[in-house]
C-alpha cells in the first residue's frame, strides 16, 4: 500500500511511483527518485573460499543510523537463518549462499548476497623414501602432481629446486622432507618423505687380538646399516 495525500513521508531511498488522478479519473504516472540523507546498505562481506571442513563465518554490517533490523537468510529459499550478525558454523563441501537483508524503521531494505565455497584441499604425496650411498644424488618422484599447483618443499637444503615437484638432493645426511601443495583456491595440502644417506662401511686391513688394548677387535663402522651383509675372512 501507498500514501494517498498530496504530503507523504518516510518514502525510501531511490525510485518511488507517484501517481496523479485528476477529476475525470485520468492518471498520470511518474517515478520520483528519493536521495535520502540516510538509508539502509547491508555489507555481507566479501564472498570466500573455505579449505575441507572449516569453519563458516558470516560477519555482516549494515549503514545507516535508522536500521532496526538485520538478519541471515539461506538463499534462495529465504528462511531465516539467523539474527545475529556475526556467527560461525560448519558445513561439508559445497557451494552455500546466504542473503543479508538490512530495514530501517521506515519499512525501507536492502538485500545482499554471499556465496562461500568448502572446498577440499589438495592431496598429495611425496613419494617413497630413498636411500643414497656415497656421492649419489637422490631423485624424488611425487606422486599427484599438477601443474596448478604451487609447490614448497621443506627444509629447502640439499635440493636441486625446493620451489619443483620433482627436485633432487644432494644431501649427506638423513633428510626428512615435507612437501607442501597450494592449489588455486588457496588450500594447502602435504605429505613428507626422506632421503636416507647412507654412510660408507669402512674398515681397518687389519688387528692384533693380543690383548694389548690396541686394535684388539675388528670393527666394521656403519655395517649394523647393511643387515644381509655377508663378511668373508681369508
Amino acid at each position: 500500500g501507498g500514501q494517498s495525500s498530496n504530503i507523504v513521508t518516510g518514502l525510501c531511498f531511490g525510485p518511488n511511483l507517484v501517481t496523479i488522478t485528476d477529476a475525470n479519473n485520468c492518471e498520470f504516472v511518474d517515478t520520483v527518485f528519493i536521495a535520502a540523507q540516510d538509508t539502509v546498505v547491508a555489507l555481507p562481506g566479501a564472498d570466500s573460499v573455505i579449505c575441507d571442513y572449516g569453519n563458516i563465518v558470516l560477519k555482516g554490517t549494515t549503514l545507516g543510523t535508522g536500521v532496526v533490523d538485520a538478519d541471515w537468510y539461506t538463499y534462495p529459499s529465504f528462511n531465516l537463518f539467523t539474527t545475529s550478525l556475526d556467527t560461525t558454523f560448519e558445513r561439508s563441501l559445497g557451494m552455500y549462499q546466504f542473503a543479508l537483508i538490512a530495514t530501517n524503521g521506515l519499512g525501507c531494505n536492502d538485500t545482499a548476497i554471499k556465496t562461500i565455497q568448502v572446498t577440499p584441499s589438495p592431496i598429495i604425496d611425496a613419494g617413497i623414501n630413498i636411500r643414497i650411498f656415497d656421492d649419489e644424488i637422490a631423485q624424488i618422484d611425487i606422486q599427484g602432481e599438477n601443474s596448478t599447483y604451487k609447490y614448497l618443499w621443506v627444509p629447502g637444503i640439499n635440493l636441486s629446486d625446493s620451489t619443483i615437484a620433482n627436485p633432487t638432493s644432494d644431501t649427506r645426511e638423513t633428510i626428512t622432507y615435507t612437501l607442501y601443495v597450494t592449489d588455486t583456491n588457496g588450500c594447502i595440502g602435504s605429505d613428507s618423505m626422506k632421503v636416507i644417506y647412507q654412510e660408507p662401511i669402512t674398515f681397518p686391513t687389519g688387528f692384533t687380538p693380543n690383548g694389548d688394548g690396541t686394535n684388539d677387535v675388528w670393527n666394521l663402522y656403519f655395517i649394523a646399516d647393511f643387515p644381509n651383509t655377508t663378511v668373508t675372512i681369508f
